[in-house]
């Protein structure tokens, strides 16, 4: 298998040639997950340039198939280019472009940014409540109650954006899925407000 890698605005094309094998996933994988830390987040994975026999084995159908949930869990997004049916991705490049800059298109990577955002607050609210829980002499409580509010600001702007572009939305994309992103915001934020007593903590 070789990797051609290309960009397109904020898009980024990754070009599979030659014969694609299963123990190429896992390089395939490592390859993406550095795009992804890097902050190109949508991924073109164009496949028409692979030997066709070698992408109907049901052992690189699964793998294939599998990448955009794959992607989602890593709060990034890939669109399968392959004339492969079996695939079940966009036959060419051109209507993988017009896919992405289409309505819904947007709203998937609109959506991607967001999940991005929500994995980065609960780091943040995880490194606060660790700060919180700390041995005495720790941080200052005035700079900890401080990074709370700047967080708990954040999380509100964040959440109101979620339900403001995505409310609308008629075709979602595993909605499953971003409503226990939603969730998991609200409980991140009641979290913040109980442990810097503004807000009462409810028993269970």
């Amino acid at each position: 298998m070789k990797l051609k890698m290309e960009a397109d605005d904020d898009v980024t094309i990754l070009t599979v040639s030659e014969s694609v094998e299963l123990s190429h996933f896992a390089i395939l994988k490592a390859g993406l997950k550095k795009l992804f830390s890097s902050e190109k987040k949508v991924i073109l994975l164009d496949l028409n340039a692979a030997e066709p026999t070698c992408l109907k084995k049901p052992e690189i159908v699964h793998e294939i198939v599998a990448l955009p949930k794959w992607a989602q869990d890593c709060a990034a997004q890939v669109i399968v280019i392959s004339s492969v049916s079996e695939l079940g991705g966009t036959p060419t490049r051109d209507e993988a472009v017009k896919t992405l800059k289409s309505p819904i298109g947007r709203l998937l990577s609109l959506e991607t940014r967001l999940q991005a955002q929500v994995k980065i607050l609960e780091q943040q609210k995880n490194d606060i409540v660790q700060k919180i829980g700390g041995k005495a002499g720790g941080p200052d409580p005035k700079v900890l109650r401080r990074e709370n509010s700047d967080l708990r600001r954040v999380i509100t702007t964040l959440e109101e954006n979620i339900q403001r572009y995505l409310a609308k939305r008629s075709n979602p994309h595993d909605s499953g899925a971003m409503k226990l992103k939603s969730e998991t915001l609200k409980d991140l934020l009641l979290t913040i407000l109980e442990q810097e007593g503004s807000l009462a903590v409810k028993m269970k």
